[in-house]
C-alpha cells in the first residue's frame, strides 16, 4: 500500500492570454513510500490544485509526475494515464459518500470497481471498518452518522483497497474543533500503524505539524519551504513562512553604520551581510517579554524593543495575551497567567532574548 511520489518542474496554468493565472510553478518533490507529506498554506496558494493533479483530476499544463516510478504525466512525451489507472485513494474535503448504499456497501465500493471482490468475502470491509471504529455502523446509511462517523468511513473507503497513495484533501475542515482533534490524533495514530504513503492538504498550521513526516508551505503557486515540521517550527526560511506558522510580530531593525538599531535604542544582532541595511526580526507571541515600565529597566529580561501602551489583555485559559500599542505598529505578548503583570492603559517595554526571534534579510532567512 505504499508507493513513491515525485514531480518534477510541475506547472498548471488556468486560461489563456491576458486572463491567465498560473496556479502551480516549477513543483519539485520526492516523497519517499510510506512517507506522510502535508501541503499547507492560505486559500489560493496551489495546495488543491497540486493535489488534484497527482490524482489525475486536474491536467498539469507542464512537467512530470512519477507514482512507484512509473510516469503517470510527462507534457513532453504527452503521457497521461486517467485517476482510475493511478492506483491512488482520495478523502475528500466533502465525504461524498452514496447516500443510497449502506455503509458496508460504501466501503465495498473500491473493492468491487477495481476487481478486488475477493477481498469483500475475505473480510477486508470488516478490517477496515473496524480499524476506524466504525463495524458497528456497516448497517446503516450516511445520514444516520455524525460528519466525524462520515468521515471515518470515507477512510475507510479510501484505503480498503490498499491503494499505493493516499490523498487527503482538507478531510477535517467540515467539523467542530473537538471533533477535529480527535479525528486528526486518530489520522496520525492510522499512519503510524500502517506507514501509506500520503499527501494531506490543509490550511491549518497545526494539523500540518502535528501530522506530517515533512511539511511543504506552499505560496502563489510555488513551494516556500520543505522540511520536518520542527524545522519549519524554529528556523522558518521567509517572512512569509514565519507568518504562517505563528510569527505574528515583526520588528524593522535598522543599520546606523556601526551597529544595529530598533526604536527602543541599540540591538545586538549576529554578523549580518555587507551591505545589509535593514533586516526583519520576526518573533513569537510568547517569546514577546512585558515588562511594566514601573518596575524599572533592570527588571526588562533580554534586549528591549520598543516601548509602548496596553490596549486590550485577552484571557486564554492557560495563559493571557497583551495587544500592545507603540510607535512601530500593534504587537502581541502571550504570557502564561502566573505571570501576568500588566493591566490596560499600562506603559510596558517589550523585549526579547535575541536567540529566540527569527531574523531575515532581503526575504531570506539568515
Amino acid at each position: 500500500m505504499t508507493a513513491s511520489v515525485e514531480t518534477q518542474d510541475l506547472g498548471k496554468v488556468f486560461g489563456r492570454g491576458a486572463g491567465k493565472v498560473e496556479a502551480l510553478r516549477d513543483i519539485n518533490l520526492s516523497i519517499e513510500a510510506g512517507e506522510l507529506l502535508v501541503l499547507v498554506g492560505p486559500s489560493g496558494c496551489g495546495k488543491t490544485t497540486l493535489l488534484r493533479c497527482l490524482a489525475g483530476l486536474e491536467d498539469a499544463t507542464t512537467g512530470q509526475i512519477r507514482i512507484g516510478g512509473e510516469t503517470v504525466f510527462d507534457s513532453g512525451r504527452n503521457v497521461l494515464v486517467p485517476p482510475y489507472a493511478r492506483d491512488i485513494g482520495m478523502v475528500f474535503q466533502k465525504y461524498a459518500l452514496w447516500p443510497h448504499m449502506t455503509i458496508r456497501q460504501n466501503v465495498e465500493y473500491p473493492l468491487r470497481s477495481r476487481g478486488k471482490k475477493e477481498r469483500i468475502g475475505a473480510g477486508r470491509v470488516d478490517e477496515v471498518l473496524k480499524t476506524v471504529d466504525c463495524l458497528h455502523l456497516a448497517d446503516r446509511y450516511p445520514s444516520q452518522l455524525s460528519g466525524g462517523q462520515q468521515q471515518r468511513v470515507a477512510v475507510a473507503r479510501a484505503i480498503v483497497s490498499e491503494p499505493a497513495v493516499l490523498l487527503l484533501d482538507e478531510p477535517l475542515s467540515n467539523l467542530d474543533a473537538l471533533l477535529r482533534v480527535s479525528l486528526r490524533d486518530e489520522l496520525h495514530a492510522l499512519h503510524q500503524r500502517f506507514p501509506f504513503t500520503g499527501v494531506y492538504v490543509t490550511h491549518d498550521q497545526s494539523e500540518a505539524m502535528s501530522l506530517g513526516d515533512r511539511v511543504a508551505v506552499m505560496r502563489d503557486g510555488q513551494i516556500e519551504q520543505l522540511a520536518p515540521p520542527r524545522t519549519i517550527f524554529d528556523r522558518p526560511a521567509t517572512p512569509e513562512v514565519a507568518r504562517f506558522v505563528g510569527v505574528r510580530n515583526r520588528f524593522e531593525v535598522r543599520s546606523n553604520g556601526s551597529g544595529w538599531e530598533v526604536p527602543a535604542g541599540p540591538f545586538a544582532l549576529r554578523p549580518l551581510a555587507a551591505g545589509a541595511e535593514n533586516v526583519l526580526l520576526g518573533v513569537r507571541a510568547e517569546h514577546l517579554r512585558l515588562t511594566p515600565l514601573a518596575t524599572g529597566a533592570e527588571t526588562i529580561p533580554g534586549q528591549p524593543l520598543v516601548e509602548g501602551k496596553v490596549l486590550d489583555k485577552i484571557f486564554g485559559g492557560l495563559g493571557v495575551e497583551y495587544v500592545v500599542d507603540t510607535a512601530a505598529g500593534t504587537f502581541h505578548a502571550a504570557v502564561r497567567r502566573v505571570e501576568e503583570s500588566a493591566e490596560v492603559g499600562d506603559r510596558v517595554m517589550l523585549s526579547v532574548v535575541p536567540e529566540e526571534a527569527h531574523v531575515f534579510a532581503a526575504g531570506q532567512r539568515l
